[in-house]
């Protein structure tokens, strides 16, 4: 996990933290003592233009499903950086990741050689690789969205993160740019 911002340990009843320009996202707020093995109790106020969902976690590990169906043994985190596209006209452009019967989205953005997303997914698997179809599609306003690439790529558990170019190919087979990957892979589903 790459810590976004920490405060200092002051000796006072309050600390404030304020935070700019965090990205949209999954965090987690880890309120501690200076002191080790200290109990206390906290109140966290978090503000945000944005709306917040917050939840607090309360378990190490999700629960087990009915009828006693497998946990997670593996975890995978994909960080969709940026296309490089060899194309003329600028055009929105969103990329769909799929494992399986998960499928996630990236935002819309408008580009023409480079789409910068830098977007994180999560993705818990009961099996010790994952393969995965990562499409990009141009969002067009006033007409269907159109694939303009489908490939595939495995994601083998080894308990690393890498950088991943993965070849971009048109539905004719023509290269059209490639697109740049993290790939975080690891046997332990807590570890993420």
């Amino acid at each position: 996990m790459t810590p976004v911002g920490t405060s200092e340990y002051a000796c006072a009843r309050s600390v404030f933290l304020h935070l700019r320009d965090v990205p949209v996202g999954r965090y987690i707020a880890v309120p501690t003592t200076f002191a080790p093995r200290e109990q206390t109790t906290f109140m966290l106020r978090i503000y945000s233009d944005r709306k917040i969902e917050s939840r607090t976690l309360i378990k190490h590990a999700p629960s087990q499903r009915f009828f006693g169906c497998r946990q997670a043994v593996s975890v995978t985190r994909i960080t969709v950086i940026e296309a490089v596209l060899e194309q003329e006209k600028e055009m929105n452009i969103y990329c769909v990741l799929q494992c399986g019967r998960y499928k996630v989205r990236t935002s819309s953005v408008k580009g023409r050689n480079l789409v910068s997303w830098d977007e994180q997914f999560v993705f818990h698997r009961r099996i010790h690789a994952d393969d995965f179809v990562v499409e990009l599609w141009s969002d067009c306003v006033m007409a269907r969205n159109q694939v303009l690439s489908r490939t595939s790529f495995t994601a083998q558990i080894d308990n690393d993160t890498r950088e991943v170019h993965v070849k971009l190919d048109d539905l004719c087979g023509k290269s059209m740019g490639y697109l740049k990957l993290v790939v975080a892979a690891f046997d332990d589903p807590m570890y993420l």
